[in-house]
């Protein structure tokens, strides 16, 4: 996958979809297991119910997961990850289908961006698939700004 790195030292555009981010809790486990299937599925690395189960939980219990909530539903999430002395990378950016084109994930991440300024990180980044126009621009739009581009190459053995 041909991606892009971004960082952001200031949100330039804050949340402007309806709703607001909140900490993902275990009770909503379940939901986030089917999100990180999901997104796994879309970025070419599908992972097991369990997987993705361990992996929400993990996120979960790191206090990091977010919701995005619009008329008490959940219709976005982002995970604030891989802690440094200056800077929080956010990741598992995932919005259903159905909910896209809404401005909930560009709601969600500028809002979880912020607080993660808020929280004394100088700067926030996350990794883009270069082939996603949408997500690239959004990012930028908030205040992410180009630093690299890098590839992931996954090398499966053969069985």
């Amino acid at each position: 996958m041909d991606q892009r790195i971004y960082r952001l030292d200031k949100v330039k555009k804050a949340a402007d979809a309806e709703g607001m981010l909140v900490k993902a809790r275990l009770e909503y486990l379940s939901l986030v297991t089917e999100w990180v299937r999901e997104f796994m599925d879309i970025i070419g690395e599908p992972i097991s119910k369990k997987q993705a189960a361990k992996a929400g939980k993990a996120f979960i219990e790191a206090g990091r997961l977010f919701l995005w909530e619009v008329n008490e539903k959940y219709v976005s999430m982002a995970n604030a990850a891989r802690p440094t002395a200056h800077n929080i990378t956010i990741n598992y950016v995932y919005t259903p289908l159905e909910e896209r084109k809404k401005g909930y994930a560009s709601s969600c991440v500028s809002t979880l961006s912020q607080l993660m300024l808020d929280e004394g990180f100088q700067t926030t980044s996350l990794y883009t698939d270069m082939t996603n126009p949408t997500s690239n621009k959004i990012y930028m739009e908030i205040g992410y700004e180009h630093v690299a581009n890098s590839a992931l190459v996954l090398l499966h053995e053969k069985k």
